[in-house]
């Protein structure tokens, strides 16, 4: 299995929205005690987000296997199997798993582990590393996808993709023979 989980700075930077987000709910509930109960409505939910992330920080990231992806974020998971795979997208700026569900709705996952967002100044290692997991994801759907164009004659491209020109990428070449007579 194949695993990226953010590093320690984007742990660090979690953590502290996760306790301005505590801090805010715990500030509003002393203030809802007090007298003003509307906020209330403000100080719980604020309060049950930070808690949330807070829990889940240690848990975000992306991994693979043979069978499926998995994508965890700070506020939800998503196991997406391999057969409902569609595409990814690597650009880092949107990285993202595109499937479909079995009523045949299109959902794009993003992978925000991954995605930099506006942090620019991220250091190059982390970047590079950013890349690996996602160059990686994407030669095992690729790789994936190949097998399965080789099970299945006909099919020459993977979902979301140009079409390979002649060869199917199984080592035969499909369409009429190409060969010239003697």
């Amino acid at each position: 299995m194949t695993r990226f989980r953010p590093g320690w700075r984007w742990r660090l930077l979690a953590y502290v929205g996760a306790g301005s987000a505590l801090f805010g709910g715990v500030g509003l509930a002393h203030f809802a005690l007090v007298g003003e109960v509307w906020l209330w409505g403000l100080g719980a939910p604020l309060l049950a987000a930070g808690a949330v992330m807070a829990w889940r920080i240690p848990t975000v990231g992306a991994e693979f296997d043979e069978t499926q992806v998995i994508v965890r974020g700070l506020l939800w998971s998503r196991t997406i199997p391999w057969d409902d795979l569609e595409d990814i997208v690597t650009e880092l700026q949107f990285a993202a798993v595109v499937w479909r569900t079995a009523d045949g709705r299109r959902v794009v996952t993003p992978i925000t582990a991954v995605q930099p967002g506006r942090l620019n100044w991220l250091p190059y290692r982390s970047t590079k590393r950013r890349r690996a997991f996602m160059a990686a994801l994407d030669r095992w759907s690729y790789d994936n996808h190949q097998m399965q164009r080789c099970a299945e004659p006909g099919s020459r491209s993977r979902p979301g993709s140009q079409a390979l020109p002649l060869s199917n990428g199984c080592g035969a070449v499909e369409g009429p023979d190409q060969s010239v007579a003697p």
